[in-house]
């Protein structure tokens, strides 16, 4: 089977499919992923072919959306340049993947990539939707609306109808929607069609164990386990000013902490003894180790946190980070969020605090962890397009 992998947005929405070309690479299938032009090293270092789509990453223009993002403050005025920047890089984005794509059995797209539903409609190749967060949700209401927008321009080009919600319940195909999250996780609705399925995450596990650095293989082994900090791709207006305030908090709590750099940058002050700073480093290999996590609630990052076994204390910037929030302090993996513009070392260290001291909030995230472990998302999502196809 050759099969194109296409999707957009952060980590979180493109590493599900680094996992899932892998799993048909291992399972002799022919993946090719398109997407993000920073992603091929990570392509490269799983040995998938990859194809760079669209342009690098505007990280200033990205830096100050997100501000206005984390404020509520946000407005389709402040995305227009953003967007339309996107618009102009459509036409040769969708003439890639229709080139890649006359060959091929089969496009496998995530919600944000809408333009593989377009190459569907236009060349008739069979199409997989997967969707990587727990609400059929890509974005905020309003990027989703502005995304809409400037899709149909496109749509309208190519003489196709347009769509109300190209990222949500328009961007589903006929054939085979996969969930890639956790049935622990998702309340069904009574109406579930039959070609949707909710099977799991889908993790990256690397062909070869992943080896840490020495210093941080010492860090972690020199006392109790620490606390985790990682805001993933989110950008900050000031992460100086983040990073100090993160500092303060550990601080306040009295507790070791690993601080992740993330697209922000983070940690680049002189730290404290009892802080050490990473950067990229596999979530499957330090969530395990950590006393709690400390994340955004972007849904890879809280898929990595459940698989771990460990509890959470949730900062929501923006997206579906809040539903992400609410859904662990419901299932008693952790506290009350902390919104990040309400984000103070005060109310970080007591948050801290609270979760390290709490049995229940380990011992829930202990029993969900066996759950979640257990599915095995990316071989049941393997299973299900091989079957799809062979209909």
């Amino acid at each position: 089977m050759r099969a194109i992998l296409t999707s957009s947005g952060a980590a979180g929405d493109i590493w599900p499919f680094l996992a899932l070309g892998t799993e048909l690479r291992r399972h002799g299938h022919a993946p090719i992923l398109a997407s993000a032009p920073h992603l091929a090293p990570f392509a490269e270092r799983q040995k998938l072919p990859f194809v760079p789509l669209g342009a690098e990453l505007d990280m200033a223009m990205l830096r100050t959306l997100s501000s206005e993002m984390f404020a509520a403050s946000g407005s389709a005025k402040q995305m227009n340049p953003l967007l339309a920047a996107e618009l102009e890089r459509l036409p040769d984005m969708f003439r890639q993947l229709v080139d890649l794509c006359r060959d091929a059995d089969v496009i496998i797209c995530g919600t944000g990539q809408p333009i593989g539903q377009m190459i569907h409609e236009t060349i008739g190749i069979p199409f997989v939707s997967i969707h990587t967060t727990n609400f059929a949700l890509w974005g905020s209401t309003l990027a989703r609306q502005a995304t809409a927008q400037m899709i149909n321009l496109y749509r309208a080009r190519l003489g196709l109808p347009t769509l109300r919600d190209v990222s949500a319940a328009d961007s589903n195909t006929p054939l085979l929607v996969l969930y890639a999250v956790s049935r622990y996780t998702l309340r069904l609705p009574r109406q579930w069609p039959a070609n949707h399925h909710v099977i799991g995450y889908f993790f990256l596990d690397d062909d070869e164990p992943w080896t840490p650095a020495p210093a941080l293989a010492e860090f972690v082994a020199s006392g109790e386990p620490p606390v985790v900090i990682s805001f993933g791709s989110m950008l900050h207006a000031d992460p100086a000013q983040v990073t100090q305030t993160l500092l303060d908090g550990v601080a306040q709590a009295g507790c070791r902490a690993i601080l992740q750099q993330g697209w922000s940058g983070l940690g680049q002050l002189e730290l404290p003894a009892n802080v050490h700073g990473i950067g990229f480093v596999p979530h499957s290999w330090l969530f395990p180790r950590a006393g709690c996590v400390v994340h955004h609630g972007a849904t890879g990052t809280t898929g990595a946190t459940l698989r771990a076994g460990v509890p959470s204390v949730v900062v929501p910037h923006a997206y579906e980070h809040p539903l992400n929030a609410e859904l662990l302090r419901e299932l008693a993996c952790a506290g009350p969020p902390i919104p990040f513009a309400k984000l103070t070392a005060e109310r970080l260290g007591s948050a801290i605090s609270a979760t390290l001291s709490s049995p229940r909030y380990h011992e829930a995230a202990a029993a969900l962890g066996e759950k979640v472990r257990a599915e095995q998302g990316v071989q049941m999502a393997r299973q299900l397009i091989e079957q799809s196809l062979a209909a």
